[in-house]
C-alpha cells in the first residue's frame, strides 16, 4: 500500500480511498486508556465529524429514503416497446449507451471556453516567419499531397543501383571516361580549332642542322650540341655517366653536423629526446595528435613567476585565450582579446545576471495565501480562493480495540483489531469501511526470509511475524534497518539502550613507572580509557642503539647509532665506449665499477639511473649472449669497489654480490637485488637493511635486448650481429642458401599453331603496361528478343533482376506470396505509446503479428481511426466499425498467430499501401520495438 490516510473526511471521494489507505494512527498520549480487551488508543483529527456529515450528504440520503420504495411506485420500466415513429425518426433515436458515456466524459472535462484555449491570434512570431516552414503555402500542401497519393517509391520496383557487366562496352576506351576528361575536352575545344593556328605539323622534311644557329660537321655517337658564343655545334661529351655514393649520413655528419639552412624531411623519427633551441616551435599540420598525458608549460622554472597562456587565433578577428594569472593565482579566459574573467570554482563567484530566485521566502509571501494574526496550532484552509488560517476543531476520534466503543458519536471511526477492520459510525450503527477481501497489513510476513527485494521497497516498512520486530527499507538491506521501540512506562528505551552501549574513548601518552629510573627510561606506554573507567596501556620499549622520549601526548625514538647510507648512480667513465657504475656514502666516498665496451659493443650512460649496452648496426664480428654474460661478470669482477664482492656463477647466470658493512659504528648491511619494468629492461637494485633503493637500468637498444629471469635472478644480453650476404660466399653466414639456378638468355618464340610464344597485338585490340590484353569495341547492338529471335529484354512489372543478371518474380496479383513487412519504432518509454506506419498493401489478408519486446500492438485502417482509438484500456474491446483490424499483446519477443487470418485495408483517399499501428511499450524500460506482420497481399 502506497497512499496515506487523509487528514479530513472531505478530502476522500469515497470510502474506498480511505480502506486503501495506509492506517498508522498518531497517539495522543493524552487520551490514551486501557481495557481488558486491549490497549485503546484515540486520535482527534480537525473537522473530521462535520466533514464526514458534509462529504457523505446524509441529509439528502435521509430526505430520499422518506420517498418511499420507488420499486413500487409503478414508474414504467422495460415492459414498454416504442413505437413512435416521430422518435424513430429523429436524431436521437442514434443515441447510444457508448454515447452518453462519451458525453459524460466529455461534460467532465469541464467547460472548455473557460479553460483559456486560443481562439485567434495574429501569428508575429520572428522565428518562424525565419525558417523554411514560414514559406510554406496551401499550393505546397496540395502538391505534396499529390505526391503522397502516388505511393511509396520505395517499394515501386525502381532501380536503386546497377552494375554494369556488359563485354562490350567495358572493352571500348569508352568505358575509361569520366568527368573530369570530359571537362578537359570541353575546356581544350575552348582553344578554338588549332589546324588554323599556323603551328609547325611536323620536321620530316628537316634536320636539326637546318636550323639557322646550329652547325653539326661530323657527328659521332654520344656527341653533344654545346654553344660557343656564336652557334650550337657538336662536341664529345664529358658528361658524368655513372656515380656510385660511398657516404653516409654519419660520414656527412661527422664532416660537419650543424647547418643554418632550412631542412624540409618527409618522415623523421626520433629516438632519443629532441631538443629545440630558439624561440619559436611552429607545427603546420592539420592534426596534432599528442601520445602524452601531460603537457608542461613553464618547465623548470623556481618559482610561480610566469603566467601560462593556452591561445587561439582568429586572423582579423581578436585572438581568444586561456591564461593562468600568477598574480591572482586563478584561470582566466577572455572571449574578446583583452577583457578576462575568472573562471569560477565555487557557486558564490557565479553572477545572478538571469534573476534567478534566491530564496523561496514565506509561506505568507505566495500569493494564494492570506496570513491573519497567526497563533500556536492553526492550519491552513483552502477557502475557495485563498490559503487562510484557522484555527483546528478536535470532535471526532479513531478507536483502537476490539470491542465496539460505547458513546460514538457521527463520523467516528474505529478500527477492530482481532479481524483488521475499519468501521466508521453512521446512521446510529458501526458499518464496515474496510474493502471487501484483501489483507489491509500486506506488509506483514512469517520471517524476514519471505520479505520483498530491498532495492525494490526504499522507504517501506516490513512486519516479521517470526522476530515480532519491525524493519525499514534503505534499498540496500531490511536486517540491517531494525526499528527501536517505545512502551508505555518508558520515555524512550531507545536512550536507554545508547547509554548502555555508546562509550567514549581518551587516549593519551604516559612515562612508564614500574621499574628503576634506567628502565623506566627505556619505556613509554600508551594509554586508552573508556567513559566507564576502563583503561588497557601498551608499553614501547627503546631496544639497542635507541632512545625514546615523552611531550605531552606526543612518543619519539631516536637512532643513537650513526649509519653510513649509501647512493648508486650511473656515471660516464674514461673512453668513448665506456660508462660506470658509482656507488657513494654520505661522507661523499666513492667506489666505481667500469663497464667497459669491446668489440662493437658501447656502453651509454642514458642517466643517472640508466646505462644502455649497445651493438651499433653494421658492425662486423660476432658477439654471443655468452659474451655479453661473461663481460658483464668481468667488469663487475675486475672493477674498483670498496666493501662489496661480486661472484658470477656461470652455469646459471648470475652474479651475487655482497656488500661489507663501512662506516659508522654499527655497520648497514646491502642486498643486491634485480627486478625489470618493461620486456626489454633489467635493473640492478641495491637495498638497505633500512629498505633505502638505488636503482640502476640495464635497457636494450639497437640490435641489442635485454631481458630480466626473477626466478633464477638472471639478467640476459642478447645481441645480434649483422650479415652482409654475399651471392659468392661458399660458406659462413655470408653464404646464401638454396639459390636459384638463373637459366641462359633465353627468347621468346613467336606463337603458332602447335607452338607456345609471344604474339603481337593486331587490329581491334589492345594492351596495356601491365601486359593485359583487351578487345576494343566493335559495332555490335544486340537486337531485342522476339519470337524466334534471340536478344535482349527489360525487366517490366512483377519483376526484378540482382547484379548477376538472375531474373526474379517479385509477385502480383497472379503471384500471391506471404510476406513479412517489419518496422520499428523509436525509444518508447515505458507504459508510453508510439505511432508505427508500415509499408504493406491496400488489402491484405493477416496471419500473424511478431514484436521484439514485450507490448500491445494495434492495427488501424487509417489514421484518423489510429487517433480516435487513443484512450481506450488495454481490456477494453473496441467499438464496431471503429477502425480496428487487429490487436494482440505480447509477452516479450513473441510471434502471435492470428487464425483464421484476418482481412485488412488502407481506407485512405486516394488508397495508398500504408498500414496504421499503434504500439504500447510494456516491456518495463525504455526501448525500442520492431513489429512484423505476416499477410498476403489481395488485389494490385
Amino acid at each position: 500500500m502506497t497512499n496515506s490516510i487523509p487528514r479530513k473526511i472531505s478530502q476522500l471521494n469515497s470510502l474506498s480511498d480511505l480502506a486503501d489507505s495506509d492506517i498508522i494512527p498518531v497517539v495522543d498520549s493524552s487520551a490514551t486508556t486501557s481495557s481488558a480487551s486491549g490497549e485503546t488508543k484515540r486520535v482527534f483529527f480537525s473537522v473530521l465529524k462535520s466533514g464526514v456529515l458534509a462529504g457523505l450528504n446524509t441529509s439528502n440520503w435521509d430526505s430520499a429514503y422518506s420517498w418511499g420504495d420507488h420499486s413500487s411506485a409503478g414508474y414504467l420500466t422495460n415492459s414498454f416497446a416504442e413505437t413512435d415513429p416521430v422518435f424513430t425518426a429523429s436524431a436521437a433515436f442514434n443515441v447510444t449507451a457508448s454515447k452518453i458515456s462519451n458525453w459524460d466524459s466529455a461534460y467532465s472535462w469541464g467547460d472548455h471556453s473557460q479553460a483559456g484555449y486560443l481562439t485567434n491570434a495574429n501569428e508575429t512570431d520572428p522565428v518562424f516567419t525565419a525558417s523554411a516552414a514560414g514559406g510554406i503555402v496551401s499550393q505546397d500542401l496540395s502538391n505534396w499531397n499529390s505526391a503522397y497519393g502516388w505511393g511509396n517509391h520505395a517499394s515501386a520496383g525502381y532501380i536503386t543501383s546497377f552494375a554494369e557487366t556488359d563485354p562490350v562496352f567495358t572493352a571500348s576506351a569508352a568505358a575509361g571516361v569520366t568527368a573530369s576528361l570530359f571537362s578537359n575536352w570541353n575546356t581544350a575545344y575552348g582553344w578554338g580549332d588549332h589546324s588554323g593556328a599556323g603551328y609547325l605539323a611536323n620536321l620530316s622534311s628537316s634536320s636539326v642542322n637546318d636550323l639557322s644557329d646550329i652547325f653539326v660537321s661530323g657527328p659521332t655517337t654520344n656527341q653533344i650540341l654545346q654553344y660557343n658564343g656564336t652557334n650550337w655545334v657538336n662536341v664529345d661529351s664529358a658528361a658524368l655517366t655513372s656515380y656510385t655514393e660511398v657516404d653516409t649520413l654519419a660520414s656527412v655528419t661527422a664532416r660537419g653536423a650543424s647547418t643554418s639552412t632550412a631542412c624540409t624531411f618527409q618522415n623523421l623519427t626520433v629516438s632519443g629526446d629532441l631538443n629545440v633551441v630558439g624561440t619559436t616551435t611552429q607545427s603546420n599540420v592539420a592534426t596534432l595528435n599528442v601520445t602524452n598525458n601531460e603537457i608542461v608549460i613553464n618547465e623548470n622554472q623556481a618559482s610561480g613567476a610566469l603566467n601560462a597562456v593556452i591561445r587561439n587565433e582568429r586572423g582579423t578577428d581578436a585572438d581568444v585565450s586561456i591564461i593562468w594569472n600568477e598574480v591572482n593565482d586563478t584561470w582566466q579566459f577572455t572571449n574578446d582579446g583583452s577583457n578576462y574573467k575568472n573562471i569560477p570554482t565555487k557557486t558564490s563567484e557565479l553572477t545572478n545576471d538571469a534573476n534567478f530566485l534566491a530564496s523561496v521566502g514565506s509561506v505568507g509571501s505566495h500569493t494564494d495565501v492570506t496570513i491573519t494574526g497567526p497563533s500556536s496550532d492553526q492550519i491552513l484552509v483552502y477557502n475557495g480562493s485563498n490559503w487562510v488560517n484557522t484555527d483546528q476543531t478536535n470532535d471526532a476520534q479513531i478507536l483502537i480495540q476490539n470491542t465496539a466503543p460505547a458513546g460514538a458519536e457521527a463520523g467516528d471511526l474505529w478500527w477492530k483489531q482481532d479481524d483488521a477492520t475499519l468501521k466508521i459510525y453512521y446512521n446510529s450503527a458501526w458499518v464496515n469501511a474496510s474493502p471487501t477481501g484483501g489483507d489491509p497489513f500486506e506488509d506483514v510476513y512469517g520471517s524476514v526470509a519471505l520479505f520483498p527485494g530491498s532495492n525494490v521497497n526504499e522507504g517501506r516498512f516490513a512486519y516479521s511475524e517470526a522476530t515480532k520486530a519491525m524493519y525499514y527499507s534503505n534499498a540496500s538491506s531490511w536486517t540491517s534497518q531494525r526499528l527501536v521501540t517505545t512502551n508505555s512506562s518508558t520515555t524512550s528505551d531507545f536512550a536507554t539502550l545508547l547509554a548502555n552501549t555508546q562509550l567514549t574513548y581518551a587516549i593519551g601518552a604516559n612515562n612508564y613507572v614500574s621499574g628503576n629510573a634506567s628502565y623506566n627510561a627505556a619505556r613509554k606506554t600508551i594509554v586508552l580509557g573508556d567513559s566507564l573507567g576502563n583503561t588497557t596501556e601498551v608499553i614501547l620499549t627503546a631496544g639497542s642503539g635507541l632512545s625514546v622520549v615523552k611531550s605531552n601526548n606526543e612518543i619519539t625514538f631516536t637512532n643513537d647509532v650513526a649509519d653510513s647510507t649509501y647512493s648508486i648512480s650511473a656515471e660516464e667513465a674514461t673512453g668513448a665506449s665506456n660508462s660506470a657504475l658509482r656507488l657513494t656514502d654520505n661522507a661523499d666516498n666513492t667506489d666505481e665499477i667500469v663497464f667497459a665496451g669491446a668489440d662493437g659493443l658501447i656502453v651509454e650512460r642514458t642517466d643517472a639511473n640508466t646505462l644502455t649496452f649497445r651493438a651499433p648496426s653494421g658492425s662486423s664480428g660476432s658477439f654471443t649472449t655468452e659474451d655479453a654474460q661473461d663481460a658483464v661478470a668481468a667488469m663487475f669482477a675486475n672493477g674498483s669497489h670498496t666493501n662489496i664482492s661480486f661472484n658470477y656463477n656461470d652455469a646459471n647466470n648470475s652474479i651475487n654480490a655482497v656488500a661489507v658493512a663501512g662506516g659508522g659504528s654499527a655497520g648497514t648491511t646491502y642486498d643486491l637485488l634485480g627486478t625489470n619494468t618493461t620486456s626489454n629492461n633489467a635493473i640492478i637494485r641495491l637495498r638497505d637493511a633500512a629498505n633505502n633503493d638505488d636503482d640502476i637500468e640495464i635497457a636494450g637498444g639497437g640490435d641489442t635486448s635485454v631481458s630480466w629471469d626473477g626466478a633464477n635472478s638472471k639478467i640476459t644480453i642478447s645481441s645480434t650481429t649483422p650479415v652482409q650476404s654475399d651471392w659468392n660466399a661458399s660458406s659462413g653466414l655470408e653464404q646464401i642458401l638454396n639459390k636459384p639456378t638463373i637459366p641462359p638468355e633465353y627468347t621468346l618464340p613467336t606463337a603458332a599453331s602447335g607452338t607456345l610464344g609471344g604474339i603481337k597485338v593486331g587490329a581491334n585490340l589492345s594492351i596495356d603496361g601491365n601486359g593485359v590484353l583487351s578487345a576494343n569495341a566493335g559495332a555490335y547492338t544486340l537486337p531485342t528478343a522476339a519470337s524466334g529471335t534471340l536478344g535482349g529484354i527489360k525487366v517490366g512489372s512483377g519483376l526484378s533482376i540482382d547484379g548477376s543478371g538472375v531474373l526474379t518474380a517479385t509477385g502480383g496479383s497472379s503471384v500471391p506470396q506471404i510476406q513479412d513487412l517489419s518496422g520499428t519504432t523509436a525509444s518508447i518509454a515505458d507504459d508510453a505509446s508510439a505511432e508505427l506506419n508500415i509499408t504493406g498493401y491496400k488489402a491484405y489478408s493477416l496471419f500473424k503479428i511478431t514484436t521484439d519486446a514485450e507490448a500491445w500492438v494495434k492495427v488501424y485502417v487509417d489514421d484518423a481511426s489510429r487517433d480516435a482509438d487513443t484512450t481506450r484500456s488495454e481490456g477494453e474491446d473496441p467499438a464496431p466499425g471503429s477502425g480496428v483490424i487487429s490487436e494482440v499483446r505480447t509477452t516479450g519477443a513473441e510471434s502471435i498467430l492470428i487464425s483464421p487470418g484476418i482481412m485488412g485495408f488502407n481506407n485512405d483517399n486516394p488508397r495508398t499501401n500504408t498500414i496504421y499501428l499503434t504500439v504500447t511499450n510494456r516491456s518495463g524500460s525504455a526501448t525500442t520495438v520492431t513489429v512484423t506482420l505476416t499477410a498476403l497481399q489481395i488485389g494490385e
